[in-house]
């Protein structure tokens, strides 16, 4: 099985595209970062296609926070110059938007962008999170 889910913020402008051809696929990419229990960064480069592309490439900018469902894997390929290089890529599956849409930020309602759509089912709301003490 492999699965990697991770909370970060965009960290690169994101490049939306399309294939060629008569069935053109939407493809995005981007850079992620996050921080781990040690306060150590980290960064992956991120692909998405279809919908999870769109979604992506539409809702989101540099700085904004989401949740990734994904699978690592590497990619590899060779320079001009015949050099080997490698790099650790996430395939997004699933995108879920934590950063308020632009229109709620700034807004003095706190609830404004707490709920925002994505591409997939996201987890239900922790049940501990609604106790007033």
């Amino acid at each position: 099985m492999n699965s990697h889910c991770c909370d970060g913020r965009i960290a690169s402008d994101i490049k939306l595209d399309y294939t060629k051809g008569e069935k053109a696929k939407a493809r995005c990419s981007f850079d992620i970062a996050w921080n781990d229990y040690k306060k150590v960064g980290h960064f992956f480069h991120c692909i998405a296609w279809g919908k999870t592309a769109e979604a992506i490439g539409d809702h989101c900018v540099k700085g904004d926070r989401v949740l990734l469902r994904s699978e690592l894997r590497q990619a590899k390929w060779q320079t001009r110059d015949g050099q080997n290089r490698s790099r650790l890529e996430l395939l997004v599956q699933e995108a879920t938007f934590l950063s308020p849409p632009p229109a709620a930020q700034g807004s003095p309602d706190p609830d404004v962008g707490a709920s925002l759509p994505s591409d997939a089912d996201a987890p239900p709301p922790d049940p501990d999170d609604e106790i007033p003490f």
